[in-house]
């Protein structure tokens, strides 16, 4: 198991406190001494996660994750841990894209972190800086992975799914207009995909991702 971060250890030790370190990542609600709410470690429909502040402990009785605060955050932070080890400041992936990855059974997790150093060895200087050996390697990277590349849709702009689509990076508000599209499948173990943000007002561009690997809800759904 990748190392803690010392930062997120100083966040726990400051807090003392189990719950407000979990509802940075999850939306509990009180049920009586206890908060309960959506395991951030799978996929479920019926909140089997629980927080008890009295014990300083958690508890999925869905998938047997558990722990302290300390715990969670490790638990968690692994991804964020590797992205700092592997990415520049140019892609940058929000809490709620750690939340998704954290929460994926997604068949093949060597795709997410192959698409990101892409996204960061390639798209990055491809799209901002105009570098065209990096765009042949970008092409290449997704035509051998069966992906494309482009714009979502109109769910970021329709009022039924306009929050699904926005993330905050910054302090200003971004859509998620594009994304990595792998397959399509309902099947929650097999469906790609990567929903980012272009800003042009950081760093020289940085592709803010807010969701991956699985679909977020359109139009149609």
């Amino acid at each position: 198991m990748a190392r803690i971060k010392d930062s997120s250890i100083e966040a726990v030790k400051s807090a003392m406190e189990i719950l407000p370190v979990v509802e940075d990542y999850v939306q509990l609600r009180k049920a009586g001494g206890t908060y309960k709410g959506l395991c951030p470690f799978h996929q479920e429909r019926t909140p089997s996660f629980t927080v008890t502040p009295a014990r300083g402990t958690f508890k999925c009785f869905g998938c047997g994750e558990g722990g302290d605060a300390i715990s969670f955050v490790q638990r968690l932070d692994n991804l964020g841990e590797w992205c700092e080890q592997h990415l520049s400041n140019r892609v940058f992936l929000t809490k709620r894209a750690l939340r998704a990855a954290a929460k994926s059974v997604h068949g093949d997790p060597q795709l997410i972190a192959r698409c990101l150093l892409a996204l960061d060895r390639w798209f990055v200087p491809m799209h901002f800086d105009g570098d065209a050996a990096a765009r042949e390697a970008w092409l290449a990277f997704i035509a051998r992975e069966r992906l494309r590349d482009g714009p979502v849709g109109t769910a970021p702009d329709n009022h039924r799914t306009w929050d699904s689509y926005r993330v905050t990076f910054q302090g200003r508000r971004l859509a998620l207009n594009r994304h990595l599209q792998g397959s399509s499948s309902r099947d929650i173990t097999r469906t790609f995909r990567v929903y980012y943000a272009l800003d042009k007002e950081s760093n020289g561009g940085t592709v803010v991702i807010g969701s991956l690997p699985e679909h977020l809800p359109n139009t149609l759904t």
